[in-house]
């Protein structure tokens, strides 16, 4: 199995691929932001379709810029080909109407969060949930915590979001969101690992972040956490309880993709006493927010220690200064840029 993760600035846009060479799918896991992760993209789209595969899965976590602007460039290029876009996950403000069996409005249509101003051509004519449904791939299904699909060979169990955050973001679709304030003030990579990890958790308080779409993707014995920008309160409860049905103390997870590009308020210790994982990955380019917070990669690194194992941090930009050297000493991980190795994270079978 492989991730490659696009450097997306901010934001996600990560592609999935997995299989025997003969019969090798891709899951697409948001968009992006930026234009080389976007024309990356869209290079990494016609790839797929040059060797006669598929996105045969599309997933669109939540609607922030920084995650869903890279699919409505995909949806506004006509030289791309989107028919090689088998099926999407993505709870519109249509599909969640179909769940409480109301006539959509015109308010369903996606609320643009774009921020960057060499974006805003996108709002002009385009909305993705109609471009999905006039090419038939927009599914009445809902994606919510609790439920599992198996798909490809494979296994999706879903841990956000659940029926009460996707409530409230549909009575507030039509609603435009500022961005909670992160960790003002520049980041805090000054002060040590030994004093962040004991910092009080203070938690992300977004309801779209809330409504994100995180998942376990097991496939033959690998098995990855993708959180995009859930909130733990949500993911944790539904990974204990995937836990209890498994009648295991932890899920063993190979790789996981750390929720909000390593937000401070968006990992803590309950999520990771749940899982037994060493590698971890962070999607941004460090650029907004302090992200990605130390505050959250002290966390990381001290639960995997606690379990006697080293941590390996694989990052999608070169991003310096993050550790002092009493972290080194102090502490047990490594760091790594998967950029040198063409963004790509390979799940050793």
């Amino acid at each position: 199995m492989k991730l490659k993760v696009l450097p997306a600035t901010i934001g996600d846009c990560i592609l999935i691929s997995f299989g025997d060479q003969d019969y090798e799918k891709n899951i697409l896991v948001d968009g992006g932001i930026g234009f080389k992760c976007i024309k990356m993209l869209k290079e990494e789209i016609r790839s797929i379709k040059e060797k006669n595969q598929y996105i045969d899965l599309l997933i669109i976590t939540h609607v922030d810029d920084d995650h869903i602007s890279g699919i409505l460039k995909i949806f506004e290029d006509q030289s791309i080909d989107k028919s090689i876009i088998k099926k999407v996950w993505f709870n519109s403000g249509k599909v969640m109407s179909q769940l409480f069996r109301e006539k959509p409005s015109g308010d369903c249509e996606i609320p643009l969060l774009l921020n960057d101003t060499t974006e805003m051509s996108l709002v002009d004519g385009i909305s993705l949930e109609k471009a999905l449904d006039s090419l038939g791939l927009l599914s009445e299904q809902i994606i919510k915590a609790g439920d599992s699909y198996e798909m490809f060979g494979g296994k999706f169990t879903i841990l956000s979001p659940d029926i009460k955050k996707i409530t409230r973001l549909y009575s507030k679709w039509e609603e435009a969101e500022a961005k909670n304030a992160e960790m003002s003030g520049g980041n805090d990579y000054s002060i040590p690992l030994d004093i962040l990890k004991k910092k009080r958790f203070l938690a992300d308080s977004s309801f779209h972040n809330a409504s994100s779409i995180a998942f376990i993707f097991e496939y033959k014995n690998k098995s990855i956490l993708m959180l995009a920008d859930s909130i733990p309160s949500i993911v944790s409860k539904y990974l204990g309880l995937h836990n209890a049905k498994e009648k295991k103390e932890k899920s063993i997870i190979d790789v996981t993709k750390v929720a909000h590009h390593g937000s401070g308020k968006n990992t803590n210790y309950k999520i990771l006493d749940l899982i037994d994982c060493s590698n971890f990955i962070i999607s941004t380019d460090g650029s907004q927010n302090g992200h990605p917070n130390k505050v959250c990669l002290a966390r990381i690194i001290s639960s995997v220690n606690n379990n006697e194992n080293k941590a390996h941090l694989y990052f999608n930009y070169e991003i310096n200064n993050i550790f002092l050297e009493e972290d080194h000493r102090d502490y047990s991980f490594t760091c790594n840029d998967i950029s040198l190795a063409n963004y790509e994270y390979i799940v050793e079978e």
